[in-house]
């Protein structure tokens, strides 16, 4: 649905129905009054809505975490900081690994979210210094 590298973003989907975009923020609508995406760069952290749809299950992304409505059973990931990873999620099944062009990645757990958020700061600052230290010796 959308992708955001380097400060840049991509619609992933060739033909939403709305795309509003400011300075700091980001919705893309489905169809009227249904935003699929809602994306606030002006709070810290940072305000984050979604709601997907993959095979008939919903997954729901906001400022707690990621969550699968699987019925009768709701799973997710909550109240962490995934700093340097992807998240892949099919309806069968969640997996994580390290973001393509960077070969670390991990999760910070911390029950303050600004603190837990300046502590991922502070580790994707130290991934950040060993990829350039790598990148260095190559």
């Amino acid at each position: 649905m959308l992708e955001i590298e380097r400060n840049e973003w991509i619609s992933g989907d060739p033909l939403p129905w709305d795309i509003q975009a400011d300075w700091q923020k980001l919705t893309l609508r489905e169809s009227a009054r249904q935003i699929s995406l809602s994306l606030d760069l002006k709070t810290v952290p940072l305000e984050l809505k979604s709601e997907l749809w993959r095979k008939g299950k919903r997954v729901s992304l906001n400022n707690r975490g990621i969550f699968l409505d699987d019925r009768p059973v709701m799973c997710g990931i909550e109240e962490l900081a995934l700093v340097g990873l992807t998240v892949d999620l099919d309806t069968s099944k969640w997996s994580m690994k390290p973001a393509s062009h960077n070969p670390y990645g991990l999760i910070v757990s911390w029950s303050d979210r600004k603190e837990r958020l300046r502590k991922a700061r502070d580790e994707w600052r130290k991934i950040k210094a060993a990829n350039e230290k790598a990148d260095q010796r190559a």
